[in-house]
């Protein structure tokens, strides 16, 4: 498919599941990401979108699984070692101390990887990005979706 500047399917569900769960719709966001892994199952990101859907629908467990999955295929990704972290942080239930709460929150909020208010778009100050890196990101997102429609569409 790279030939004539398209995606593969694979590729453009992994895309519109993480778009979906920017969105916090995440029975979409699941049922993508299912979709994407019965597409390619070799395909680690799949399963890291699946870990996200789940973290967000409050299946912590599941989430866990599904990162732990991602690793086995990709071992050295640090997206993959934060979702599981988080999803494993979130298992073990809520923390006493406010301030360990607050320190963690970006990072064990379902997605968060896939974030504008996450890595190295955040400042060593904490400090949330601005409006605009937001917007762009969001319009890169939705033309993910568009792609993943029309090429859907096509096939």
């Amino acid at each position: 498919h790279a030939k004539n500047g398209t995606n593969p399917k694979h590729v453009l569900l992994s895309n519109r599941s993480a778009c979906h769960a920017k969105l916090q719709q995440w029975d979409k966001a699941l049922e993508d990401a299912k979709n994407c892994i019965i597409a390619n199952s070799s395909f680690a990101k799949g399963f890291s979108r699946k870990g996200a859907a789940l973290h967000g629908k409050g299946d912590y467990a599941g989430a866990a699984q599904a990162y732990q999955r991602a690793l086995d295929l990709e071992a050295n990704n640090e997206t993959f070692k934060q979702g599981l972290a988080a999803a494993k942080q979130a298992a073990g239930g809520t923390q006493s101390s406010s301030n360990a709460s607050a320190s963690s929150s970006s990072s064990s909020r379902p997605g968060a990887a896939y974030s504008s208010n996450s890595g190295a778009s955040s400042s060593a100050s904490g400090k949330k990005p601005s409006l605009f890196l937001d917007v762009v990101i969001l319009l890169a997102q939705i033309f993910a979706v568009v792609c993943a429609v029309m090429f859907l569409l096509t096939s």
